[in-house]
């Protein structure tokens, strides 16, 4: 799966913006050259690929998951805003 998205990524961008797109997505950071990972800790986000693909996803996930959770047990919340479009709001907002 990681395999097919890495692949759909080189197909429709250029290689470098691909490379970046891959590292923090899916985690996969070997298309990154040398160069452009010292501009990126230069400019102080080499962080998000440390912390990048799965590891964004399952804090998203799970940030969703409660935020969903939580405003279903309020039903008069849910009837002004559907849980599904909240949690997602929090979860990308996270």
């Amino acid at each position: 799966m990681r395999q097919g998205v890495a692949q759909r990524f080189s197909s429709d961008m250029k290689p470098q913006d691909a490379a970046i797109a891959r590292a923090l997505i899916i985690g996969d950071q070997s298309a990154i050259e040398p160069e452009l990972r010292d501009e990126i800790a230069v400019s102080g986000l080499a962080h998000l690929l440390a912390i990048s693909g799965l590891h964004i996803t399952l804090v998203s996930g799970l940030i969703f998951t409660l935020t969903y959770w939580l405003w279903c047990r309020f039903p008069s919340m849910v009837l002004r805003f559907p849980a599904r479009w909240v949690a997602v709001m929090v979860g990308l907002c996270a």
